[in-house]
């Protein structure tokens, strides 16, 4: 079933400046979609139009059939959720109120967190493996640790789509995996994932599908195999890629991408 439908979704800062330029794409309830591009190429924009932080200035959002750009902002942090690249606190929120705050859009305007809103925040934050720090200060945390909470407070939202800018930022090898891992089994129970990232290998690892923007372009969308080539990513990103395949029962699987790096006497160096 098809969840979010982004049909020819325009935005520019400046009128002689476009950012996004005509993009349409969908994602599937019980699917994980990774957006890949250089620096630049629009994805963070992307990410705020969706979420209405900023407004589409042609195209439309839709979800389930419902159109999303002109609807007010409580009613769509019910459909659809933004976990941004950076964010700080101004003032010694704990790492739980931080996740509560996540479940602001099930709450009426001077309505009180309840039962099952404490649960939501502590369950995801369980989900990311905080459950240790819950009462420790968010600016007290490390960078790696800020970010998982900021995730934690996403999930905890519970929206039927969730959109994450670089979620693997700040994170080590383990909680990279302890995240994807959770994203890919909350997708299997119904929810859709679109995920911005700089990292290929993730994205070939944990994605369904890829889309991958140049110039505010959605230049490929496919399977991890099929937009994931050499060929493709190095187009993109403006340096030579490589690919490593493993065998498995005479079928060679892609697992991991690589930058080529040329040495002075023009011999590859990886």
């Amino acid at each position: 079933m098809k969840r979010l439908d982004v049909q020819g979704l325009a935005f520019a800062f400046h009128p002689d400046r476009p950012v996004l330029r005509g993009i349409s794409f969908a994602v599937a309830a019980n699917e994980v979609v990774y957006v890949l591009g250089p620096n630049g190429c629009g994805k963070s924009t992307l990410f705020n139009c969706l979420s209405g932080v900023y407004a589409p200035q042609g195209g439309r959002v839709l979800l389930d059939g419902a159109d999303l750009t002109h609807m007010a902002a409580r009613r769509r942090a019910h459909y659809i959720g933004l976990v941004p690249q950076n964010h700080a606190a101004a003032f010694a929120y704990s790492a739980r109120d931080m996740a509560l705050m996540g479940r602001a859009p099930h709450l009426g305007l001077f309505e009180t967190p309840g039962r099952a809103d404490y649960e939501a925040a502590d369950a995801a934050l369980a989900a990311v493996g905080l459950s240790h720090l819950a009462a420790r200060p968010f600016n007290e945390l490390s960078g790696g640790e800020r970010r998982l909470v900021t995730i934690a407070r996403g999930l905890a939202q519970e929206s039927d789509v969730l959109l994450l800018d670089e979620p693997d930022a700040y994170l080590d090898p383990k909680n990279q995996h302890l995240v994807q891992e959770t994203i890919v089994a909350l997708a299997r129970q119904g929810r859709a994932f679109l995920i911005s990232s700089h990292s290929p290998n993730n994205a070939l690892l944990y994605g369904d599908r890829v889309l991958l923007l140049e110039a505010g372009r959605v230049v490929a969308d496919g399977p991890p195999p099929e937009v994931l080539t050499a060929a493709m990513l190095s187009a993109a990103y403006g340096a030579e890629m490589e690919i490593i395949y493993e065998s498995n029962n005479g079928a060679q699987r892609a697992r991991a991408v690589l930058p080529v790096r040329a040495g002075h006497d023009g011999h590859d160096r990886r």
